[in-house]
Formats: structure tokens, sequence, C-alpha cells
């Protein structure tokens, strides 16, 4: 948590701009959100892991770094289902899907694998949406 308030505090100081190397992963207040996201999801923090995903989704620029922004998605919908919000769930999800449409990559698969068994749950529950992306997300595993 140290580390992390220590990269949120370095973003607040206008020292100059962002270091070339650092660029490589994005803009740094996309990445410090991003790996706080991470952090808070890891201390099963689940509100705080959706604002630092919103965050990070504004941070994020939507094309040039389209699978990122898609992954995100998927995360937040992710941090969504684990506050019982099946609606908005599925909705993040299914943005992360039409995002994640064309891109070939481990971790999209993994990103889409993993919401299978929540949507499965969901369509029990007659969750509205959640039949529609779970179709969608067979077939883009297949």
């Amino acid at each position: 948590m140290r580390a992390l308030l220590a990269a949120e505090d370095a973003l607040l100081r206008d020292d100059g701009p962002q270091p070339s190397f650092s660029l490589v992963s994005g803009p740094a207040a996309g990445t410090v959100a991003s790996h706080t996201a991470r952090t808070l999801t890891d201390l099963a923090d689940h509100v705080g892991t959706e604002q630092q995903h919103r965050d990070a989704l504004i941070r994020w620029d939507p094309v040039k770094y389209k699978r990122v922004h898609a992954l995100t998605y998927a995360d937040l919908g992710d941090s969504l289902a684990a506050q019982a919000r099946a609606d908005e769930a599925v909705a993040a999800w299914s943005e992360a899907l039409t995002l994640m449409d064309g891109m070939t990559s481990d971790r999209t698969r993994k990103a889409i694998t993993s919401i299978r068994s929540t949507l499965a749950v969901y369509q029990r529950r007659k969750v509205p949406g959640a039949a529609e992306l779970a179709r969608r997300a067979r077939e883009a595993l297949a």
C-alpha cells in the first residue's frame, strides 16, 4: 500500500514529462490505477477496485490501448460481480467482449474464460443479457 501511495503522490508532482522508458506501458496515471486495482482486488476491496478500474478506463486511450482497455473492462466486470451487481457486471463484460473482437492473445482468452462460471450462475438466475453474453464468450473462445 505504501508503494501505491508513493506512486500516486509521484503522479501529482509536476517535475517534467514522463520518462520515455516508462511510456512503453502507457500513461503513468493509467498504469498506476491499473496496478492499484489489482492490489485492491487481492485485498478484497471490491469498491476500491471498481473505482481504480474506472479511473484507468478514462486514462487509457481506447484506440491506442485497445487490448488494455478491453482487459480493464473485463476486470471491472469482475469487481462488479464481486459486489453482487450482476447487471452491471454483464454490461462491463459485454463491452470487454466487443472490444476484444478480433483480438487473439492469451490474456484476452483467460479473461473470457474466467467470466464463464459466473455467467453460468447468472444464466440460472435469469440475469438479463447473461445468456447472450455466454453465447458470445463461447464463440470468442471457439
